[in-house]
Parts: structure tokens; C-alpha cells; sequence
């Protein structure tokens, strides 16, 4: 199941008709097939369901940069949180 889909925060939850490929569609463009195969070994203790944060900044990579972008608006990132162990990864 898909909550939210077209949301900032789309909530992915496994069950039989929704799996990792849903995933990957949905954070289309920010997640590439790589990406999506070491998320799956990193949350391979079976996890319930997962957020996609779309409009992630992070603010380490936007502080290391900031000489280079100066005044600019921060790359995008995606952030994808496992709500089975409430850890971001």
C-alpha cells in the first residue's frame, strides 16, 4: 500500500501487492538501481514499511558546500526512514 503518494512524504508499506520496485518508482529521480539495492541490504531485517522524504535538504552537504554555491539553493537529496527500528538511513 501507498499512502500519500503524490505527497511530499509517501509512506510505502509491504504487503503482497506493493514491494521494493514501488519504492524505487516513487523516488524516481534520486534513487538509481544501486541505490536501491543497498538500501535493500541495509534494511533487510524485513521492514513493515517505509517513508520517502522528497524534499530532503541536507544540511551537512549544504554547509560544506556553501562557498561553492553561494546563494543558491541546496541540491536535493532523498531520505528514506524505516519506521520498523525509527532510525533514518
Amino acid at each position: 500500500m501507498i499512502d500519500g503518494e503524490q505527497s511530499i512524504l509517501p509512506i510505502v508499506t509491504f504487503d503482497p501487492t506493493t514491494d521494493w520496485l514501488a519504492v524505487h518508482r516513487i523516488a524516481q529521480p534520486h534513487l538509481e538501481r544501486a541505490g536501491l539495492e543497498r538500501l535493500i541490504a541495509a534494511l533487510s531485517s524485513n521492514p513493515k514499511s517505509v517513508a520517502i522524504e522528497r524534499e530532503y535538504i541536507d544540511k551537512d552537504y549544504r554547509d560544506t558546500f556553501q562557498t561553492f554555491i553561494q546563494g543558491a539553493s541546496a541540491p536535493q537529496a532523498l531520505a528514506v526512514y524505516d519506521y520498523t527500528s525509527s532510525k533514518a538511513r
